[in-house]
């Protein structure tokens, strides 16, 4: 069975049709953990707190602990469950779009079991560069050059991270995903995109906050410190909360 964890710091809208999907497209059982990583904008707790019928936990962070140390909450929370044997994470920017995403992408792991992170077919951010393609009773994955995959709709299985460990910390925004994709390829797993299974990533289009997503580069290149409020109020002398 699968762990899902959501971690929730985006504007209101992204994170209800982020969970909405998930709530709509995931076949049953599951786990599904909420992380609210003390989200800039007005109503997101709200919403949160109103779902406690519907999700299995949630976690209220007092600050923006960042994406790392978040994920590392969720699935403590979660991974000595009975029956669990897969961790999931879904930005809080990601539409599921296919039904029964989840016992699709568990399938892809029994069919090919050497794989230690795999990413559903997102529609932005999909990694590039040349890659192979395998089939194998009836799914496909594609396997880049490259380790890291688009981390917006994510499983990986419990036992990698017995074995390499987990997400390291590098601040708010950035390189976990690949850091970790390339210490799973180092002890013998592979990366790959799975065919037939999509994701949409709400981050890489014109409804997107574009001073957050200039706030996440500049924390990924390390240009900052400063979480999202304060560096909004540093660079442009505006507030998120009214």
């Amino acid at each position: 069975m699968i762990a899902i964890c959501t971690v929730v710091y985006n504007k209101l809208d992204f994170v209800k049709r982020t969970i909405e999907s998930v709530l709509n497209n995931t076949k049953p059982p599951y786990l599904y953990v909420l992380v609210y990583n003390d989200s800039p904008y007005e109503g997101v707790w709200e919403y949160i707190e109103g779902l406690k019928t519907e999700v299995d936990f949630i976690i209220r962070n007092p600050s923006n602990v960042g994406i790392s140390r978040a994920l590392a909450q969720g699935l403590k929370k979660v991974m000595h469950a009975p029956h669990i044997t897969h961790f999931c994470k879904i930005d809080d920017d990601t539409i599921a779009l296919t039904r029964d995403w989840n016992e699709k992408m568990i399938d892809a792991f029994e069919v090919f079991p050497y794989l230690g992170v795999l990413s559903a077919d997102i529609d932005s951010g999909k990694q590039t560069g040349r890659f192979e393609e395998h089939t194998k009773e009836g799914v496909t994955i594609q396997v880049f050059d490259k380790p890291s995959v688009g981390g917006a709709l994510t499983i990986y299985p419990l036992e990698v991270f017995k074995k390499v460990g987990f997400f390291k910390d590098f601040g708010y925004y950035g390189m976990e995903d690949g850091e970790f994709a390339q210490r799973c390829r180092e002890c013998g797993y592979q990366s790959a995109y799975l065919k037939g299974v999509n994701c949409q990533h709400l981050g890489r289009t014109s409804e997107s906050d574009p001073f957050f997503d200039e706030w996440k580069i500049a924390a990924w290149c390390k240009n900052t410190n400063l979480d999202y409020p304060d560096w909004l109020r540093k660079e442009h002398h505006r507030e998120v909360r009214g």
